[in-house]
């Protein structure tokens, strides 16, 4: 798969995301695709989540979590190795406390299926993958 087919997947997995569809979700994903999320750290999981029922329980736990969670992807960057970063911002609300963080996620491919999506909270992560990117001359794209 190319790079315009890696960011259309991303694009439709955030698209079921927003609509917590985690049918659709299933579809984009690797049966043994992991989810390392920030949600998971809230909700007291310890470990990814993993294969279908993990993509079911994250989205349960999204919802049990967060009164509000938007994910705003803004930026795709094609990545070495079938991978994908994208840089945008998190919309989160849970009770009286209501923040606007910006964020990276860090997608994985295999087999034209997302492998493992990672969120990156890391700055200093993130700008040692956008120089990967920028070392080869690629711009990204958004």
């Amino acid at each position: 798969m190319d790079d315009g087919g890696r960011i259309e997947i991303a694009k439709r997995g955030y698209r079921a995301f927003d609509r917590r569809d985690a049918d659709a979700l299933a579809e984009i994903m690797h049966p043994d695709a992991e989810v390392h999320a920030v949600t998971g750290v809230v909700a007291q999981h310890s470990e990814p989540y993993v294969g279908r029922r993990g993509l079911e329980n994250y989205v349960r736990d999204v919802e049990r979590v967060w009164d509000e969670l938007k994910l705003m992807p803004q930026t795709f960057t094609p990545l070495a190795g079938e991978r994908l970063l994208v840089s945008g911002r998190v919309l989160v609300r849970r009770g009286a406390t209501r923040m606007d963080i910006p964020s990276a996620w860090l997608w994985e491919f295999e087999d034209d299926l997302v492998r493992v999506v990672r969120i990156l909270s890391d700055p200093q992560s993130i700008e040692v993958l956008r120089g990967e990117r920028a070392e080869e001359g690629e711009a990204p794209q958004p």
